[in-house]
């Protein structure tokens, strides 16, 4: 059972992932893509291929599922959970996992970029990793907020340039600069799940990596007027 399957068998399913909060979309019997994405966060957290498609043993997890152990050695109780390894995020509220959402980060590959955003100072590239370590949510941009790598939606920033973010595509694999990628209708409410200063901790991630940087040459100045020439008897 997969995309294009409908019908009173996947609204239960549907039904049951939304228990679990998994978010599948609408609970409407049609299985769409937000219903994969579910699907997806499910097999991921099981271990097994992300495919998108129900399969037995997938209903076997999803009938007997249980809620793996935070990974935060001291959990508060409203924080975000993002496990680079496993490719998910895991939001709680309260000790209690309010959402978890299959996700995407940094793909490795080597960029380069100009920064700043204005005037910009100098050329960096640098490895697309999301770097594992503490921190916490500083900024909400609301709608697109374009950035030197591209537009990110609703982005929530919580490592200088590193938000959590909808795209129009998450895949299964890492595939970001370096940001945590969530389906777009998870992105459409996720900043009203928490609030600036909530502990993101991220596990499995490869240090930052600036593979090289170079000053920029300042813009040149349009040349001045010369001074004018005084009249005859007085002096500049």
């Amino acid at each position: 059972m997969g995309p294009g399957s409908q019908g009173p068998e996947v609204q239960a399913y549907e039904q049951r992932m939304a228990d679990i909060h998994f978010d599948p979309g609408p609970v409407d019997g049609i299985f769409d893509q937000k219903t994969a994405y579910a699907v997806e966060t499910l097999q991921k957290l099981g271990g097994g291929a992300p495919t998108g498609r129900i399969t037995d043993a997938d209903v076997f997890s999803l009938n007997f599922f249980q809620y793996k152990a935070p990974m935060a050695a001291q959990p508060e109780p409203n924080r975000t959970e993002v496990d680079v390894t496993g490719q998910t995020l895991t939001l709680y509220e309260n000790y209690q996992p309010k959402l978890i959402t299959t996700m995407s980060s940094g793909s490795g590959e080597n960029y380069c970029y100009d920064t700043p955003r204005e005037n910009p100072t100098s050329h960096v590239c640098e490895d697309a990793t999301t770097p594992s370590g503490d921190f916490a949510y500083t900024e909400f941009r609301p709608g697109w907020d374009k950035s030197p790598l591209g537009q990110l939606y609703n982005p929530y920033y919580f490592n200088k340039g590193i938000a959590v973010h909808g795209y129009d595509s998450v895949p299964t694999t890492p595939a970001s600069h370096g940001c945590v990628r969530i389906p777009m209708h998870i992105a459409e409410y996720f900043h009203t799940l928490v609030n600036r200063g909530d502990p993101v901790h991220v596990f499995g991630g490869k240090p930052a990596n600036v593979t090289s940087s170079t000053p920029l040459a300042p813009s040149p100045q349009p040349p001045t007027a010369p001074d004018p020439i005084p009249p005859p008897g007085q002096h500049a």
